[in-house]
Parts: structure tokens; C-alpha cells; sequence
């Protein structure tokens, strides 16, 4: 058979097809069900994952400013990373008692590869023996799937956030496909030692006296095993702490043979950690929010549903105490759902304008729904090969498939068919079929082959583009290789069930009549050739006119149904004026009547992972279904509505983006927002100095919204100067002071108490009063040894 002709060997692979025509049908019947299975397996994402490989090392040092965080952490971390491989580019950020370094590694580095290098390089870091640094959850950009509030009638702030740490956390962790479980807002237990100096002074009590017999009395001891008898019992020393009354009975010394505890010359309260930020919403001027992260490369739906199914099953099964219910109030399925729509609106428009057209030019409605048959399988081969290769569906390689495009072999070959029945060269309807198959395989497969080819430079494109257009150049091409094989088997085999004999189709007389006219128009215009020259001309040059004047940008702009705000105060602000700020300005947007929901988010959660101050408040908008819209209202109407309101509060920057989009600008550059331009050099003062000057530059170039400079200066600092002299003159360590100030004056942890699967940590701490003001520092007493 391969000696025949390639014009004979078409001929009988066409014949073929004709006669084994039902297992053509069923072939292709089951590559659409394979393919619907495929759709069901897919990743399904709102907008390509652009997002490079990031692994944070997220380091806290609590009370420590953040000179000392950039020169014990930081850059110890970064010396010790310095050879890692496939790393692209190092940023860190250091702030007060938080350091945080970002690793980028090259595109097609394997996460779990990246992350136990990281492991393994830390440590060599040498760092402060108290402190331990942890890596960012093996998430990305796109993995904030959800949030939610814990809702409890009567609760205090600080058994919420208990319960969020300690139990709600580890139910939802469980959850298949879950990296990571975020708290935010609420405020961390913690029992507090408060030293009454007159008291310690009278009991002659010092400091590190103190903070050694709280360290000490708290832990167990093995004792090994005993033999009784037949039977062996393990012996253990039980010294836990578990109440405050063990708390207050801890001895420190003995005056007089009369033992001095800590109830003695302190007070012992539960209390909560410092704060590093707060959450509010709507009315609700404190709340505990979770936050949920998908794995890296999940599939957000199957996880999303996973997860609602679990927070339904803990609000009604009763494993939360009664009265507290998990209210989700952002959910990724939303977008999610709003994608999947759009693709299946562009699938049945897309299909029946493709139905209309060649209804329209083929005057034959058994052809035009031949060729349409094209258009699903040519999909779900897509979703098959999408499947095997790992590409995730979304706005891009789905959207942009172009219909017209992958019908195009069919209807050359159906046109074909049509145009050999009518004209009757055979009395055969299958040699007919066979025939016009045949004449123009060639021309069928060379012209969807140079379909293709347009297509590969897409598969040149690196970094973000790259992420962006691969997807949709792979969806494409293996549409169009589909379209190939299934116009020259599938259409050649419907035709022979849908066209029965010679006789059966005829040219529409509408047609005849439009070909006659193009035909006296042809031969005019053949008589006027550079007429037709001067109007092409002229047509290119009113379009290259045109393009001068048109606007460009990379990508539309996706449409979360959301906004986010971000407002930076001066650095030097404390928590309660960035509050009452907040408050302002909370009220302020529940005001608009597009808004349905205010979420702000005033510093940052416990665990580090979002370096910022309580300077930095994040706005979450939740806007109205559009049909609730005043009419004629735009987003871009609200956006400078509201720069309006927020412009007239002193001292401050303000930036407007979305949820998704302002996770993934931060990912991609490092800062908040759509571009960056980065200063280096080594004098901050100068670094701002310029970064205000290009500030202004930008505020006045034409298209800027917005422009804003990264604080890094002004936040205000005490310094306490250890005089060496006098501490020798006292005999007084150098130690002895660094104790008063950590622990006495910033709250050092002392030791942890457990209680159950909890723990919770023992701190000590001087009254208020006594370390309010820079006076009542300046007089604390230090311990000397006589």
C-alpha cells in the first residue's frame, strides 16, 4: 500500500473512513466523552498563574528594632543563602522585630527542590540562639482561596483567636490540598508576671532572680522505670505549670528560712500578647479572620469545595463550642464561577454564529451542523491534551480560542463536498464524497498547518509572557491538529450519512445571484487596477492614523467584583490613630451604594507572612452584584469617587487595585502595586530624597493614577546608651540591663505553659505606669550586686 500514489493512497484512507463510518462515530463519540471527563479533571483558574516560585524566610524577633533585625538576621540569612541554585533574584525587607527575605527561583524549578534547599542552606545562618526562622507557606499568588470571620455572641477577643490557633486551625488544615491556615486579628493569650519593685526590693529580689525561677519551675522529668512486683511502672517527675496558682507558688529564694514566691513580689494575670495589627468589618470593630491557602499548583474548585464542606460539617456537627459559627465571606468560587460562565457563553455564541455562517453560505443546514460537530470535539481534545500536559483552564487558553479557526478545515472540506454533489460528476455519492475529500486534503492540511506555525512564536515567549500565552498557544494548536483529523475523517463519514444521493443538493438561487454580481464587479475593477491600488493606499493609511491614537495595554484588566485599597500612614503612627483612622474610613465606604461589604486590615498577623507596620491598612471591598449598580455608574467612577474622600486625609498614600491582581503585582515585583521603580545605593536619606523627586515626576505624568514611595525612614527610636563606666563603677553586667529592658520593658517570654494541646506563653513584664514615658524609664532600677 505505500508503493500506491499519495492521490490513491488518500483515496482509500478517505474510502475507509466512508465505509467504517459508525466506528468513526464511535471513536469520536468517545473522544468527547473523554474530553468532558478531562474538563471535569482541569485546574480551573480566573486568569493564568503568573506568579514566579517564591519561598520566604519569615524570621521574628520580638522587641528588636529593626537596625538589629537587618544586621543579626537578615543579613546573616542572606550570606547563608547566597549559593543557592536557579535563584533569579533576592529581596528582603527588615522591620521592627521582623525580617523576611524572598527567594525567586527560575521558571521550572520544582517548589519542593526550592523550599529544602532553603532548608538546607539556613542552617548554615548564624543566628541569636532565641531565634528560629520558618519559611512561608508553599503557596502562591493565587493561593488566598478564602476567608472567613469567626462569629461567637459574647466571646472575648482573645478565646476567639484561641480557638481560631488551636482548633479551628487544625480541622481545616486537614483538608486535602490546604497549605497553610492564616490568622488574623484577635488577640494571642498569654499570662503576664507583673513585678511590683517596692516589693522585690523589700524581699531583695532581683530581676534575673525572677525570670530564673519562673524558667525553672516549670518542667517534667523521667525517672526511668520501677519493678513491682510482675509489672513495671514508669517513674516521672511532674512539674508543669498549669494554673496561675502553680504560677504564684513558684518559690524564689528563702529570707529568713521563710520562702519568697513569685505571689509575693508580683502580680499574675492572663492577659494577651502585644498586638501587630487588628481586623475589622462592617460595624464590627474587632474580629478574628482566617485565611485560607491553597497548595501550589491545586485545583481551586475541587479544594475550595472541600473546604466549604468541612466548615459546614463544623458548624452544624457540634465540634465548635455552641454559639460560634465559621462565616465565609470571600469565596475564589465565585470568580471561579463567573470564569467557567463566560467560557461556556463564548462556547455556545461561538458556535451558534458559526451555525448561522455557514447556514448563511452553505444554504445547507445537515453541512452547517456537520462542520459545528467540529467545534466541541476539537475542544475536548484540547481538554484532553490540557490535561496531560498540566495547563489549568481559565480566561486566556479557553477564551481565546478562535472557533473560526478550527472549523476552517471542515468547511473547506464540506464546502467542497457540497459544491462536487451539485455540480453531479458522479453517480456515486460516496466516489463524490471520496473525490472532493481528496482534491483538497492537501491544501487542508498545509492551510491549518501555517494556522499553526502563526502560533509558535508564542512558545519563544519567557517570564511573565510566557506564563500568559503558552497555555493558550498550546490549547490552540492541539485544537487545530484536532480539527485536522477530524475534517478529513469525521466530516467525509457524517456526509455519507447525511447526503444520500447526487440529487439531493442544489445551488440556493440567492447565492447564484450574489456570485453574479461579485463577477461584473470583478471585471470592472480588473479594468481599473490602480484604482483598487490608490483605495488600498489610502485605507492603510487612515489605519496607521488610527493606531497613533489607540491605547495599549498588555492585558485587559480581569474584573474581581472587588476592591483593594491600600492607605499608608507615617511611619511614626501608633495603633490607636491608625484605628480611629480606619474607623473613618470604613464608614466612609459602607456609604457607597455599590458597596456591599468593608474588610480592613490594620498591620499585620502574628505569623509574620506580611511585612508591614500598623501604619499599613488594607482595605477589601466587596462590591453589589452590577444589576444593583446606580445605572451608569462604572468602576472607574468609584475608584475616583473614593480617591476624592481618601485624598482629604493628611499624610497619606493611597493606592486602588484588586484582590488577585495586588497579590500578584506584589509577587512579580516585591511592591504593591502595578510597576515599581527601585533606587539603589547605600544612604537611605538620599534614597528617599530621590524617591520623593521621582514621586512627583510620576504624579505628574499623563495616564498615573496613583504614586507612592516606600517609607523605610521616620519611625521614631529611644535609644538606652549603656554607660560601660558606671557599670563597672556598680559592678553591674552589661547583661543585667539587656534583661531589664527585654524582658521588663518589651515582655520577654519567660517559659511556656501547656495546657492541653495549647500553648500558651509566660511573660514578664513591668506595670504601665512604670514604662510609659521616657522619665519613668529613665528611672527603673537595676540590680547591682551588693
Amino acid at each position: 500500500m505505500s508503493d500506491l500514489p499519495s492521490s490513491a493512497l488518500s483515496h482509500r484512507l478517505v474510502l475507509r473512513m466512508i465505509e467504517n463510518r459508525w466506528m468513526v462515530a464511535a471513536i469520536c463519540i468517545c473522544v468527547f466523552l473523554a474530553g468532558i471527563h478531562a474538563f471535569q479533571r482541569l485546574p480551573i483558574e480566573p486568569y493564568p498563574n503568573v506568579s514566579p516560585l517564591n519561598v520566604q524566610v519569615i524570621t521574628q524577633w520580638a522587641g528588636r528594632s529593626t537596625l538589629e533585625v537587618e544586621q543579626q538576621i537578615t543579613i546573616p540569612i542572606e550570606t547563608a543563602l547566597a549559593g543557592l541554585p536557579e535563584v533569579k533574584a533576592f529581596r528582603s525587607i527588615s522591620l521592627f522585630g521582623l525580617s523576611v527575605v524572598t527567594i525567586q527561583f527560575n521558571d521550572g524549578q520544582s517548589s519542593f527542590v526550592a523550599r529544602s534547599n532553603v532548608q538546607q542552606y539556613l542552617a548554615a545562618a548564624n543566628l541569636p540562639g532565641n531565634v528560629t526562622p520558618n519559611l512561608s507557606p508553599d503557596a502562591d499568588a493565587l493561593g488566598e482561596v478564602m476567608r472567613y470571620r469567626i462569629d461567637a455572641p459574647g466571646w472575648d477577643l482573645t478565646s476567639l483567636k484561641t480557638l481560631q490557633d488551636w482548633d479551628i486551625y487544625k480541622q481545616l488544615k486537614t483538608v486535602p490540598g490546604i497549605a497553610d491556615i492564616t490568622a488574623f486579628g484577635g488577640r494571642v493569650k498569654q499570662y503576664q508576671v507583673i513585678p511590683h519593685t517596692k516589693k522585690m526590693l523589700f524581699y531583695g529580689i532581683t530581676l534575673n532572680q525572677l525570670i530564673n525561677a519562673l524558667q525553672n519551675g516549670n518542667g517534667n522529668t523521667g525517672g526511668d522505670v520501677m519493678n513491682t512486683g510482675s509489672q513495671r511502672v514508669v517513674i516521672r517527675g511532674v512539674g508543669m505549670l498549669r494554673t496561675l496558682q502553680d504560677i504564684q507558688s513558684i518559690v524564689i529564694t528563702t529570707n529568713s528560712s521563710i520562702p519568697v514566691r513569685i505571689g509575693d513580689v508580683a502580680e499574675v494575670v492572663t492577659s494577651f500578647a502585644p498586638r501587630l495589627g487588628q481586623v475589622a468589618q462592617n460595624a464590627n470593630d474587632d474580629v478574628v479572620e482566617g485565611i485560607v491557602l491553597m497548595r501550589r499548583g491545586g485545583n481551586a474548585s475541587e479544594v475550595l469545595a472541600r473546604v466549604r464542606n468541612r466548615i459546614i460539617e463544623l458548624n452544624a456537627s457540634g465540634s465548635l463550642p455552641k454559639g460560634v459559627q465559621i462565616k465565609p465571606f470571600y469565596d475564589r468560587q465565585h470568580l471561579l464561577d463567573l470564569t467557567v460562565d463566560t467560557v461556556k457563553h463564548t462556547l455556545v455564541v461561538g458556535m451558534a454564529l458559526v451555525m448561522m455562517v455557514l447556514y448563511a453560505f452553505l444554504a445547507n443546514f445537515r453541512g452547517a451542523l456537520i462542520v459545528a460537530m467540529v467545534i466541541p470535539l476539537g475542544l475536548c481534545a484540547a481538554f484532553i491534551g490540557m490535561t496531560q500536559v498540566g495547563i489549568p483552564a481559565n480566561l486566556i487558553s479557553l477564551g481565546a480560542v478562535d472557533f473560526g479557526l478550527i472549523v476552517d478545515a471542515a468547511v473547506i472540506v464540506i464546502e467542497n463536498i457540497i459544491r462536487i454533489i451539485e455540480e453531479k460528476r458522479h453517480e456515486d455519492i460516496k466516489q463524490a464524497i471520496v473525490s472532493a475529500v481528496t482534491e483538497v486534503q492537501r491544501p487542508v492540511i498545509f492551510s491549518t498547518g501555517i494556522i499553526i506555525l502563526a502560533y509558535s512564536p508564542l512558545f519563544i515567549l519567557g517570564g511573565v509572557e510566557g506564563k500568559i500565552f503558552h497555555p493558550m498557544g498550546m490549547t490552540m494548536g492541539v485544537a487545530l491538529l484536532a480539527s485536522i483529523a477530524f475534517a478529513l475523517t469525521l466530516v467525509p463519514a457524517m456526509a455519507s450519512f447525511a447526503y444520500k444521493s447526487a440529487n439531493a443538493l442544489h445551488e440556493p438561487q440567492y447565492l447564484v445571484r450574489i456570485v453574479g454580481a461579485y463577477q461584473k464587479l470583478v471585471r470592472r475593477l480588473l479594468l481599473a487596477p490602480w484604482l483598487v491600488i490608490l483605495a488600498a493606499v489610502v485605507a492603510f493609511a487612515i489605519s496607521m492614523l488610527m493606531l497613533t491614537r489607540l491605547g495599549t495595554s498588555f492585558l485587559p484588566t480581569l474584573e474581581e467584583n472587588n476592591l483593594w485599597v491600600r492607605v499608608t500612614l507615617p511611619t511614626n503612627v501608633d495603633m490607636e490613630y491608625s484605628l480611629k483612622v480606619s474607623r473613618e474610613l470604613r464608614a466612609l465606604f459602607m456609604k457607597q451604594p455599590e458597596v456591599k461589604d468593608v474588610t480592613v486590615q490594620v498591620g499585620r498577623p502574628d505569623d509574620g507572612t506580611d511585612a508591614t507596620g500598623v501604619f499599613n491598612q488594607e482595605y477589601s471591598l466587596a462590591f453589589k452584584p452590577p444589576s444593583e449598580w446606580p445605572k451608569g455608574i462604572t468602576r472607574e467612577d468609584v475608584v475616583r469617587r473614593l480617591q476624592g474622600f481618601v485624598s482629604k486625609i493628611p499624610s497619606n498614600d493611597v493606592s486602588f487595585s484588586q484582590y488577585i491582581q495586588d497579590n500578584v503585582a506584589e509577587a512579580i515585583s516585591g511592591v504593591k502595586g502595578e510597576n515599581s521603580i527601585k533606587i539603589f545605593g547605600p544612604n537611605l536619606e538620599q534614597l528617599t530624597e530621590i524617591g520623593n523627586q521621582i514621586e512627583s515626576i510620576l504624579d505628574s505624568t499623563e495616564g498615573v493614577v496613583d504614586a507612592a514611595v516606600l517609607r523605610v525612614l521616620g519611625q521614631p527610636t529611644i535609644n538606652i546608651m549603656i554607660d560601660r563606666v558606671a557599670c563597672a563603677r556598680y559592678g553591674i553586667n552589661v547583661a543585667d540591663l539587656e534583661n531589664l529592658i527585654s524582658n521588663a520593658i518589651g515582655g520577654g517570654i519567660a517559659t511556656t505553659v501547656l495546657e492541653g494541646e495549647r500553648r500558651v506563653d509566660l511573660a514578664v513584664r513591668l506595670p504601665l505606669a512604670e514604662r510609659n514615658t521616657e522619665d519613668n524609664l529613665a528611672q527603673l532600677k537595676v540590680d547591682a550586686p551588693d
